[in-house]
């Protein structure tokens, strides 16, 4: 019965890859929103983009620790890439 617990491990594995890759492409096609809208200064788009770390910071995700911190990683890197283009 090992091979059933690790098989079932693994499709919850997959699963949560699934959630997070969904929710990293909502991530990034939020934030190449508001770094495309010309009608939202620079200061909103800061100010969204602190709120949005602050909603997956891992300190008040702890119930979903390694993946808040995964998003929180993911944001600030796409912030960087976007702000690099």
């Amino acid at each position: 019965s090992t091979s059933s617990t690790s098989a079932r491990e693994a499709t919850i594995d997959k699963e949560e890859d699934e959630e997070i890759k969904d929710i990293k492409r909502g991530i990034r096609a939020q934030l190449l929103s508001w770094a495309k809208d010309p009608g939202m200064p620079l200061e909103e788009q800061k100010r969204m983009v602190r709120q949005l770390l602050a909603q997956w910071h891992p300190d008040k995700n702890r119930h979903i620790g390694p993946t808040a911190t995964r998003i929180f990683q993911f944001i600030q890197e796409e912030v960087e890439r976007i702000v690099s283009q």
